[in-house]
């Protein structure tokens, strides 16, 4: 182009949608011809400093609100709020004295300030973030003309135009708003003036956007959890399939992680309890004669241990004195058990190899004797023949008499044999139809009361140990139980607030002014004061009685009702995922006192009330609504699993608020697109609606995403890179949103242009080599935007031989495919930050970035063509002189993988 002018027409200031003198200004297009100097008018009646409404001799070309500038020698900016056929109304002033002034009937006035004429100089750079994930611009103005410097206004409007052939129509160029504006008079003959055009994203970056949800607020994430125990040791439950590292965290917190891969497991068991008649229960079995049974047997150790770990585990059968016992086995072991007292029926004794051990990986057995075998019989454990071998029991004298009590044989065993001297009763009963499993490391024998009269139908080899634990008995001061402590609805003060005082007052929490879970009206507690309110904003409400003292910014807020005040947060869902064994029983508890006693706590359920009571449940996970209630703890009491017995087990245990207690504009609801949490951002930043333009995709769906209270912009940046999207800012300052799809389009790319020697006027590359030994793999960690896939992307498979492994993460991705295209994206940024630099020889069509540009440039053109392929990041843009040169920034984008 051999000719580049350029003009700027200068109008109202960024103001909110919401404002009643709001402009619109995603009417002006990019590259659209639009009459500004046209919007005009003049006074048909004096125009008083303060008025409400200016008469004019037509107002029809005016947008229906905004501004205008009016005067002659003088100028002010009056902002309006309607208009009719020849009247401004809705009038508002600045209340600046420098620029407030009356106006006189036939005074001009229009909706756009015009800068004819400039300097001729406009640099306009349009760029790439770092993460290539959001594009924006920005410019320069200035010039040398006479100008009112009311004009030149900080936050305005502008929108420049140019032309491209002497005489030609004008054409809209960019649409930005003023910044930092400069004026001067270097001397009488010597005035300038330059200011800052930024674009639409520069002026959301002015704007502190409040976080959006997107789905329902699992509460409990942000609380704390304990229970009656956690899992001592975990190869306990190794083999229940619900883990499977080593050494897993099992405590309370991992049912609160929000992750479906953790889970906490007691240390408790819960079964069903042994009826008051035990004995009853084995009347059938031959193998119990008299009044102790055998009920778990525990001999081979799990992967790992040493001799030690073995133990057995007898219960009695009814109440009374009962003698001490020797063991046998089936190759004539013996040993001694002194475990003569008074028992209760169902009481649990265990002989084991080493007691300190034993209570070192049962901490939670209540058993009422545990009776090593260390001393005075060492070997009798470590000589069991775990394949097959028998244990029994003989009384020796006692209140039932001598003789067996009761013998369990396993695998390739015989039954116990008391050996050729002891003629009378020398062998066990026998175990016609089969023997008992066997164990393998780790797994238990135990005994389930089955009543069989075939002896191996009343036993189960498994992995389900639990020595000399009791079962959950449903008492109120031993059942187990699992808390979860929320957080307070945190809300205070905002503001002092006087005695006597009725109106408008304004909250807020840790985060900023809210009225978040307050209900739309009711009461609220300060110190001693109740007070009744109405007219809930997003940021306060109106006090409809006074508060008889004085109050201060920072006072605690409560909600007041039933005669109690609680900062309790409203719920009304409360959802729970169990493991391989799940409730089948249970109760919900929740209190809205913030201390609230602990299950095991005297009288602790006077401070709670029953959400729900539930029997029968049949399934592995759990949902509940119901009526919202206000909570600060919640109990879950299970007194049944689906395995009977089995430890207590949950991945995740989920505490829902109930979102119509909270501003809903910034809620959205479960599986909303990324691109309308995007939309909403931009809204909440006081973009109008046709300054947004989004592309939705259905792999974007969100749910459980809650963004940061910051800079709308960063926050807009930084979701477009993790959610694997692009945001661009016009040049009109509209901002389209789409899904980012370059980097799944693998090594083949179509360019834009090519550069050469003979169209490039300057070029310089730049092979920065710190990223090549720093990164040898990158390693990138992501879910699904729904939460029901997740993974790791590794780029390249194999690692270079040079640098670190980088691992990054987690991101938002619809599939695999995008996660990996963007593990590749992020692979070459850190790896190859090579870059070029490139000046277009002459005149050229317009860049953007963005773009692939192919470079084929040699020193020596005899060489073959090299090519290097590159994205453009930014583009510089000058007019100047009436020419327009650009120069490219770019960074390469294909590069071989190095061994």
């Amino acid at each position: 182009m051999s000719f580049i002018k350029w003009r700027a027409y200068i109008g109202p200031p960024f103001t909110r949608p919401s404002s009643a003198v709001h402009y619109d200004w995603s009417v002006i297009n990019a590259d659209a011809t639009t009459a500004f100097s046209g919007v005009s008018t003049t006074l048909t009646a004096q125009l008083t400093n303060g008025a409400t409404t200016a008469t004019v001799n037509s107002a029809s070309s005016f947008p229906s609100s905004g501004g205008f500038w009016v005067g002659s020698t003088r100028w002010t900016y009056v902002r309006y709020s309607g208009t009719t056929a020849t009247t401004f109304t809705g009038l508002s002033w600045t209340g600046d004295t420098e620029e407030d002034m009356t106006h006189a009937n036939g005074s001009v006035v229009k909706a756009w300030y015009d800068v004819p004429e400039n300097n001729g100089n406009l640099p306009f750079t349009w760029e790439l973030d770092s993460n290539l994930a959001t594009m924006q611009w920005s410019a320069n103005i200035g010039g040398g003309v006479i100008i009112p410097q009311i004009a030149i206004r900080n936050n305005h409007l502008i929108v420049v135009q140019r032309a491209v052939t002497a005489g030609g129509t004008f054409s809209n160029w960019l649409v930005g708003w003023l910044a930092s504006p400069d004026y001067s008079e270097l001397s009488p003959y010597k005035r300038q003036w330059t200011a800052s055009i930024v674009s639409s994203a520069q002026k959301m970056a002015e704007i502190l956007a409040d976080g959006v949800r997107i789905g329902d607020l699992n509460i409990a994430r942000d609380g704390s959890a304990s229970a009656i125990s956690s899992l001592s040791v975990p190869y306990k439950e190794r083999y229940s399939g619900d883990y499977t590292a080593a050494e897993p965290d099992l405590s309370a917190s991992a049912a609160i992680d929000g992750s479906s891969t953790t889970l906490w497991i007691s240390e408790d068991v819960i079964g069903t309890p042994l009826p008051a008649g035990i004995l009853a229960n084995t009347s059938n079995d031959p193998t119990v004669e008299l009044d102790m049974a055998i009920t778990q047997v525990h001999i081979y150790p799990s992967a790992g241990e040493p001799d030690g770990y073995q133990w057995i585990e007898i219960t009695v059968l009814v109440d009374g004195a009962q003698p001490s016992v020797a063991l046998w086995t089936d190759n004539e072991g013996f040993a001694n058990a002194a475990i003569a007292g008074t028992y209760t029926a169902g009481d649990k004794i265990i002989i084991c190899a080493d007691d300190v051990l034993f209570q070192q990986q049962n901490p939670r057995s209540s058993a009422v004797l545990v009776l090593s075998l260390e001393d005075s019989a060492p070997s009798f454990f470590s000589n069991l023949v775990v394949a097959g071998d028998s244990i029994g029991m003989y009384f020796t004298s006692g209140g039932g008499g001598s003789g067996w009590v009761h013998d369990v044989v396993w695998g390739t065993g015989d039954v116990p044999d008391r050996g050729a001297s002891n003629p009378t009763d020398r062998y066990g009963a026998a175990y016609t139809g089969g023997n008992v499993t066997a164990p393998t490391p780790g797994q238990t024998m135990r005994y389930t009361f089955a009543n069989s009269a075939t002896p191996k139908n009343n036993w189960v080899t498994d992995f389900n140990d639990h020595a000399g634990y009791a079962y959950s008995s449903g008492n109120a001061y031993d059942e187990p139980w699992f808390l979860v402590e929320l957080p307070s609805m945190g809300l205070m003060l905002a503001e002092d607030v006087a005695a006597s005082y009725t109106g408008v007052v304004t909250l807020k929490d840790e985060s900023g002014n809210t009225t978040g879970g307050l209900p739309d009206s009711g009461s609220i507690q300060i110190g001693n004061d109740i007070c009744t309110f109405t007219t809930k904003t997003s940021t306060t409400i109106t006090l409809t009685s006074a508060p008889a003292a004085n109050h201060v910014e920072g006072d605690p807020v409560y909600v007041y009702f039933a005669s109690v005040a609680s900062d309790g947060v409203p719920v009304n869902s409360i959802n729970w995922t169990g493991g391989s064994s799940y409730f089948v029983n249970f109760e919900i508890w929740g209190s809205r006192l913030p201390n609230a006693r602990t299950p095991g706590t005297s009288g602790w359920q006077t401070d709670y009330t029953q959400i729900v009571a539930v029997t029968s449940h049949a399934s592995a996970t759990y949902s509940a609504t119901f009526t919202t209630t206000r909570v600060r703890k919640v109990v879950l009491l299970p007194t049944l699993m689906s395995v009977d017995p089995s430890r207590m087990r949950m991945y995740e245990f989920e505490i829902m608020l109930d979102r119509t207690f909270y501003d809903t504009s910034l809620w959205l609801a479960d599986g909303a697109p990324a691109t309308t949490l995007f939309s909403t951002l931009m809204t909440n930043a006081h973009l109008p609606a046709g300054a947004i333009s989004v592309t939705n995709d259905t792999f974007h769906d969100m749910s459980d995403l809650t963004t940061e209270k910051q800079n709308a912009w960063v926050v807009i940046a930084d979701l477009a890179d993790f959610t694997g999207h692009m945001v661009t800012v016009g040049r009109d300052s509209k901002i389209d949103v789409s899904p980012e799809t370059f980097w799944t389009t693998g090594l083949n790319y179509t360019p834009v242009a090519t550069w050469t020697r003979s169209n490039t006027s300057e070029i310089k590359i730049l092979q920065d080599s710190t990223g090549v030994g720093t990164i040898s793999q990158l390693r990138m960690t992501w879910k699904s935007a729904d939460g029901a896939t997740e993974g790791t992307s590794i780029y390249p498979t194999t690692p270079d031989w040079r640098g670190s492994v980088i691992e990054i993460g987690p991101y938002i991705y619809a599939n695999s495919t995008a996660a990996d295209a963007a593990a590749r994206k992020q692979y070459f940024l850190r790896k190859y930050p090579y870059t070029l630099y490139v000046k277009p020889l002459g005149e050229t069509a317009s860049f953007a970035p963005g773009q692939i540009h192919r470079v084929q440039w040699d020193w020596d053109t005899t060489r073959a063509t090299m090519d290097r392929y590159c994205m453009v990041v930014s583009v510089s843009n000058e007019f100047n002189g009436g020419q327009w040169t650009q120069s490219l920034n770019m960074i390469q984008v294909s590069r071989e993988i190095p061994n």
